[in-house]
């Protein structure tokens, strides 16, 4: 099954910040031979990976990863559409484990060195583990 970006998507929405945004244009990419979008108009705040990753002295890939963070804020979010036979898209709900998911299989595209793909396993175990407060806060789930 084919997983990974649009050539020329990747770098475009990528603005070297990390700061929330709204995407101005729907974020295209292919999971499991599918084609995805993140919404236009959707929210990211890029790779809000925790704390404890960020302390780490040789890590420093939100460049890399962005894509990817963007398609799983849209997951989170569910800001996520389905590209329909007929060109149209339709908005899909995904679960937190289907989320993760996506998220660790658009990381092992995007990861080419040993380094990246290092983190890319740190990145993905850390939302898996730790992100429910985030799934919750983004589906405006209360407890």
């Amino acid at each position: 099954m084919f997983t990974g970006f649009f050539i020329g998507n990747v770098t475009s929405v990528w603005r070297g910040e990390d700061v929330p945004d709204l995407l101005p244009y729907g974020f295209e990419f292919w999971w499991r031979s599918q084609p995805y979008r993140h919404r236009p108009g959707g929210y990211s705040d890029g790779l809000s990976s925790p704390q404890f990753l960020r302390a780490a002295p040789d890590l420093d890939s939100r460049d890399w990863a962005y894509p990817a963070a963007v398609c799983h804020d849209g997951g989170y979010h569910d800001a996520l559409e389905l590209q329909l036979l007929d060109g149209s898209w339709q908005k899909i709900t995904l679960t937190k484990d289907e989320c993760d998911q996506m998220f660790k299989d658009l990381l092992d595209t995007l990861a080419l060195t040993e380094k990246q793909k290092l983190e890319a396993s740190a990145f993905y175990e850390a939302v898996h583990l730790l992100g429910q407060a985030a799934f919750n806060e983004g589906r405006n789930v209360v407890l």
